[in-house]
């Protein structure tokens, strides 16, 4: 008897659910059927969807997170849900140094230095020209104060004669300028031996724009700047008035010398990080 009754209150309850999800479900249906609220029903029941499947199939989600501690013993298998990358850094070091060791050392040649040197020249006999047509009684020391600061080198008192005693302007420029493009076709470089031991590893050439024009190596023809500087002084001029003054300002011109051919640590060491 007790079976019985129990049965049909189970049976009632089913009923009653049953009628209660038909009359949802009959709701449900006469809502998203209304023509007033349809296209709102169907954007909330598309976006509904959409995001619950989203969150079921996204492969990066974490439902479970687990701390451990060095040396913890997992007591079941864990799967991560997605690749990492662990750095060995022992061997990311090791090939970064071999990447240095093999990639070529850069090199600038610059084109401007000959110009450079000659506008040295020119605003030099310029202050001599200006400074005479206003104070024609200078002393050597206040034309040193002057030159010196134009020039970037220290001048003896034959060498500041030798320069106010330029006769051509002219000429004397025409002459020094031809001189130091001629010099300056060749490769100047500051010291011979780096240069060699930079060559083990390649030369690559870079111009004014950081372009590559060329590539070099232990056979590359270069000029250590003290070799030029003695072939300077050797040069004559036109334009000079007394014999020696020649010889006066090729040793100015030799101290103020520059390397066109030079070592670009930036780039050098950009070019050597391994991508």
């Amino acid at each position: 008897m007790p079976d019985q009754l129990g049965n049909r209150q189970d049976q009632h309850t089913l009923a009653h659910l049953s009628k209660l999800g038909s009359n949802l479900f009959d709701s449900l249906i006469k809502r998203f059927s209304n023509p007033l609220t349809a296209r709102r029903n169907r954007f909330i029941l598309l976006f509904t969807t959409a995001l619950l499947l989203t969150f079921i199939i996204l492969p990066k989600q974490h439902f479970f997170v687990f701390d451990f501690k060095p040396g913890d013993i997992a007591t079941f298998d864990i799967r991560a849900p997605q690749d990492f990358l662990v750095e060995d850094r022992a061997l990311t070091e090791q090939r970064r140094k071999e990447v240095g060791n093999n990639a070529p050392i850069i090199y600038n040649l610059s084109n401007r230095v000959p110009s450079y040197l000659t506008e040295k020249l020119e605003r030099t006999l310029a202050i001599v020209r200006e400074k005479r047509s206003t104070i024609p009684h200078t002393n050597n020391e206040e034309w040193r104060k002057l030159l010196v600061h134009i020039l970037d080198t220290e001048l003896d008192a034959t060498e500041i004669r030798a320069l106010l005693r330029i006769n051509s302007e002219k000429a004397f420029l025409e002459d020094a300028s031809a001189l130091l493009n001629n010099l300056y076709q060749r490769k100047i470089i500051q010291d011979s031996k780096v240069f060699q031991t930079n060559t083990r590893r390649g030369i690559e050439i870079l111009d004014n724009n950081g372009h590559i024009i060329g590539s070099g190596d232990a056979s590359t023809n270069c000029l250590e700047i003290g070799d030029a500087r003695r072939m300077v002084a050797d040069w004559g001029y036109s334009g000079v008035s007394r014999p020696g003054d020649d010889r006066r300002i090729s040793a100015v011109l030799a101290r103020i010398l520059l390397p066109n051919f030079f070592y670009n640590r930036e780039a050098s060491e950009i070019h050597t990080l391994p991508s």
